[in-house]
């Protein structure tokens, strides 16, 4: 907010206050203010502060109530809101989004229903950022022109990823019961009757891959990932049944060794 109390719209040094919203790298002009009934000399404009709903603006020079007796003008800042659900791709609610309004300092969380609600300023200008959580978000943001109006319905869907395969003995038969570990997830699946495995992970995981089942080994041991941004479906593995040596010497009662 800005005071230009000589300005003379209203007469010599009436004065008038400009109200200025900051969009990326630049300021913009917004709206003009004016007294009501406005005259010249009453330097509206000379005093100015701002709260997040009203401009509250004085004419120290103002005539009303005698000479040079002054006076104080509230004119309300106007907001708008915007607001949506952000769900997953099966149409469930995505809890504890952070939804950033760049440009303005603001950030607001979904809440258990998945839903969001901000209030801006009018003319604001930038755009509403989903991000974590563990999802890629569609569309990734929504730009906004100067802001003029209330924005409904404003809805992400969030994406996760699945890394998919099947596992398989050395004469080609499907394994069941081998536990896939996701580390460091800290989360595992088990191979069905087929010796296939789904699992849907988190968008840009990085880590590994390894199957284990007692009695058996793998190749490959594990599989490597980084930074997650597609889905994979032929990670698959080949099981071997696990071999051990049994080693030792034989000898006679004098202790030579036999052959």
């Amino acid at each position: 907010v800005i005071g230009a109390y000589q300005d003379d719209d209203n007469g010599a040094a009436s004065g008038s206050v400009y109200l200025i919203n900051r969009s990326s790298d630049r300021w913009l002009f917004t709206q003009k203010l004016f007294a009501p009934h406005g005259e010249k000399n009453d330097h509206f404009g000379f005093s100015i502060s701002i709260s997040q709903t009203d401009a509250v603006v004085g004419a120290p020079l103002h005539d009303g109530d005698g000479i040079d007796s002054g006076k104080t003008y509230m004119f309300p800042i106007t907001h708008y809101t915007i607001s949506g659900m952000i769900r997953d791709i099966h149409g469930k609610a995505i809890p504890g989004v952070k939804v950033s309004f760049t440009n303005s300092g603001i950030s607001v969380y979904t809440n258990i229903d998945g839903f969001f609600r901000a209030k801006l300023y009018e003319g604001w200008e930038g755009k509403a950022c989903p991000q974590g959580m563990g999802y890629e978000y569609v569309p990734s943001f929504v730009p906004y022109e100067p802001l003029n109006q209330h924005y409904l319905n404003q809805d992400f869907t969030g994406i996760r990823f699945s890394i998919a395969g099947q596992i398989r003995t050395e004469d080609n038969q499907p394994l069941s019961g081998v536990t896939l570990i996701f580390s460091p997830l800290n989360i595992s699946t088990q191979t069905n009757e087929t010796g296939n495995y789904i699992q849907e992970i988190d968008y840009l995981w990085d880590g590994i891959l390894r199957p284990e089942k007692p009695g058996y080994t793998f190749v490959p041991e594990f599989t490597s990932f980084d930074m997650l941004t597609s889905n994979y479906y032929d990670v698959d593995f080949t099981a071997k049944l696990a071999s051990y040596t049994i080693s030792g010497i034989i000898r006679d009662s004098n202790g030579k060794a036999l052959s």
